[in-house]
């Protein structure tokens, strides 16, 4: 009884130790890799796409609002390599047929989609679409540093451009 009387706040020493370790492990690996892949958006008005028919919604030029490519993220790295587009207009933008192309002949043609004020995702990867996320189905990752990555309209106008850091 006495041995576990003197064994007792090494033990909770340990614990304590162990688990500020732990913490402080998992917050440098958390702000060393946080830049990998995109903050996760919660509002429900930051993302808001839809699939239509084109005859359901009229396509509003791409000048009445700002579509932007924010940024790319995860460069090279297959699973998580995706690019995000924003919008910031009221109006819904019609998206089918709309290009993503980088430098080197790399092109993705967006399905039947209509942007609403908000972001969509691009993934390099295969997945499953949703109304958010897209996924382009390449075998490994398309974007390289330096690259310019250019998003032109269904009559081949550049609409937004982003070069990768």
């Amino acid at each position: 009884m006495a041995s576990w009387k003197r064994t007792l706040p090494f033990l909770l020493i340990n614990v304590l130790v162990s688990a500020v370790t732990t913490i402080l492990v998992l917050t440098i690996w958390d702000h060393a890799h946080s830049s990998a892949l995109p903050a996760a958006q919660t509002s429900t008005n930051v993302a808001a796409a839809t699939q239509t028919t084109p005859a359901s919604v009229a396509q509003a030029p791409a000048g009445d609002g700002k579509i932007t490519i924010e940024n790319v993220f995860g460069v090279g790295d297959y699973q998580t390599e995706v690019v995000e587009i924003t919008r910031d207009a009221d109006t819904d933008l019609v998206l089918t047929g709309w290009k993503l192309r980088d430098e080197n002949g790399h092109e993705y043609t967006f399905p039947n989609l209509t942007l609403k004020k908000g972001a969509i995702r691009v993934y390099t990867r295969s997945g499953t679409d949703s109304v958010i996320e897209l996924f382009w189905g390449q075998k490994q990752a398309v974007w390289e540093a330096g690259e310019l990555v250019a998003l032109v309209d269904a009559q081949g106008t550049l609409q937004a451009s982003y070069r990768i850091p």
